[in-house]
């Protein structure tokens, strides 16, 4: 019965067309109420003016479990584009194990281009969910691999370590690692950077937004489905790195604004969808009291922090590249340990001692099962919304 259910809505969505030109995917990668709430809160505090996520007139709440019941962002991200539950690990394969097809494959049967912008690597779970089946969205080289393969029409994302130059050349992209170039109409892989991209706070730049303006110069009067993803709000988040995951928000949201604004030239053929894909972290917002001033002097991010302790040879020199003092013991510990990730002794104590003075804290390390936000503009969702549903209501009846 479930397979005839299946085999319907499949071929309902091959008959049915769809109720908009244009789609901007918004995911926010570990965003949850709380993550926007603070990260509304820093704009306040420094004079500025609303996100622009406010701006988008609906807002639901999405549901995020998968049958592992906390998902992660391969799960979650086969629901989303695929519209079934999954286990995690997983990217657009069923619990059978059967290879299951993202909506980006009917969109493209239906003359759509399709974007991917991404700071994570082009090959991580969310990105991968729209192009990929693997039962391990470990298997990066593999997933490279179905990308070059696929008819995804713009990539672009870090993770140049998991592709082979000669395949590349073999494939029907065009390879770029910068956004320099004029656009071109050939499929394009854009990847800048070896894994990641770095964090806001440390390159002091936006990606995401000029990312989307070469999208839509590329696409110009075509039909698109675009995924915009802030991907490195996880990452922080699992660091329980406060300051940073502001800067990616912000980034995130300030992207949004080029969506908004392509919105209102073309508010009858236009969807915004910003949303997240799970919670990360736990995020608690005051214990009785909340000074953010107190995160302020934090000018660099967990990883930048990592990073220069491993490249410097004594404590004085580490001072000098980012003015962290008072942790001697920690950094020699750090040192010794060779453990250079946000749980290092120093990392550790410089981020939790600082967050606790602010009165920010976190639950885990890890995901939870948390709702998250919907928003949207040009469509209302219902109040509360499934992820397996998020695109059934794109379908003209």
């Amino acid at each position: 019965m479930k397979k005839n259910i299946i085999l319907l809505f499949i071929i309902l969505i091959n008959i049915f067309t769809f109720s908009y030109k244009y789609i901007f995917f918004f995911i926010g990668d570990g965003m949850g109420f709380n993550h926007i709430s603070i990260s509304q809160t820093y704009l306040e505090k420094n004079n500025e003016t609303n996100l622009n996520l406010y701006k988008l007139e609906n807002l639901s709440t999405l549901k995020t479990n998968s049958l592992n019941t906390v998902t992660d962002s391969a799960a979650a991200i086969t629901a989303m584009m695929s519209f079934e539950k999954t286990y995690n690990e997983q990217i657009n394969i069923d619990k059978e194990g059967k290879k299951i097809s993202p909506i980006t494959y009917h969109l493209k049967d239906s003359g759509y281009k399709i974007g991917i912008i991404t700071k994570s690597s082009i090959t991580d779970a969310t990105p991968a969910g729209l192009y990929a089946r693997t039962s391990n969205r470990k298997n990066h080289k593999e997933i490279a691999d179905q990308l070059l393969k696929s008819n995804i029409d713009l990539a672009i994302g870090g993770g140049t370590a998991f592709f082979d130059n000669d395949k590349i050349k073999n494939s029907n992209f065009r390879y770029n690692n910068s956004l320099k170039q004029i656009p071109s109409e050939e499929q394009e892989l854009i990847l800048t950077n070896y894994s990641n991209v770095p964090f806001a706070i440390d390159s002091k730049t936006n990606y995401l937004k000029p990312g989307l303006e070469y999208a839509l110069k590329k696409f110009s009067n075509d039909n698109f489905f675009i995924l915009i993803e802030g991907a490195r709000i996880d990452h922080a988040s699992h660091a329980h790195d406060i300051k940073t995951m502001i800067y990616e928000m912000l980034e995130l949201d300030s992207t949004l604004e080029t969506a908004l604004n392509f919105y209102n030239k073309h508010k009858n053929e236009t969807l915004i969808i910003f949303t997240s894909d799970h919670e990360t972290g736990g995020l608690s917002l005051g214990d009785g009291f909340l000074s953010i001033s107190k995160i302020e002097d934090q000018k660099f991010s967990y990883e930048k922090i990592a990073n220069t302790i491993k490249n410097t040879n004594n404590y004085d020199d580490f001072v000098k590249e980012v003015n962290i003092k008072g942790l001697e013991k920690e950094y020699n510990e750090t040192k010794n340990s060779k453990d250079y990730t946000y749980n290092s002794p120093l990392i550790r104590k410089y981020l939790d001692t600082m967050q606790k003075k602010a009165g920010f804290s976190w639950s885990t390390y890890g995901h939870t099962m948390s709702n998250v936000p919907l928003f949207s503009e040009g469509l209302k969702y219902p109040n509360l919304v499934d992820n397996t549903k998020i695109f059934t209501f794109i379908l003209n009846k």
